[in-house]
């Protein structure tokens, strides 16, 4: 997976809901205008600036709720997302991301190494709390890492 951020960097922050479409058209993501809306209605994407555009920011959320929401309910996404809300807007937020991507690559390297873990996890509430684990535990190992001297 090639890191989306980079992908869009050149994209300006004044996307309407249309041009964002097509943008993750691009990429093969089929976002409608009611998923973005009721992403918005429902507290799981900020509201877009002006109450009309949005930025390069909602993307990168809009690519990271498409990925998790193949094994997260929104609500369970809207919880653990929401906590990064608080740099939505400033430079924090492509950390964040950049950090998702980081330890995504990783946890697809972990699975690759271990065959007997690639079964469908999404169906017990037992697996559900593993992914979880192991999702924080790559994001802790990721933090730790950049804030370490």
């Amino acid at each position: 997976m090639t890191n989306f951020a980079e992908k869009i960097k050149g994209y300006n922050d004044r996307l309407t809901i249309s041009q964002v479409i097509v943008l993750f058209s691009r990429f093969d993501i089929p976002f409608t205008k009611t998923m973005i809306q009721n992403y918005v209605r429902t507290g799981v994407l900020p509201p877009p600036n002006n109450n009309r555009y949005y930025t390069k920011n909602h993307c990168l959320l809009l690519y990271m709720i498409n990925d998790l929401k193949s094994v997260f309910s929104l609500e369970e996404i809207k919880a653990v997302l929401s906590q990064a809300y608080n740099d939505f807007e400033g430079n924090g937020f492509e950390k964040i991301f950049t950090l998702y991507h980081l330890s995504r690559e990783k946890g697809a390297e972990f699975f690759a190494a271990f065959p007997e873990a690639n079964t469908d996890l999404t169906e017990n509430i037992t697996d559900r709390a593993l992914i979880s684990l192991l999702m924080m535990s790559f994001i802790s190992a990721g933090v730790n890492a950049i804030s370490s001297p």
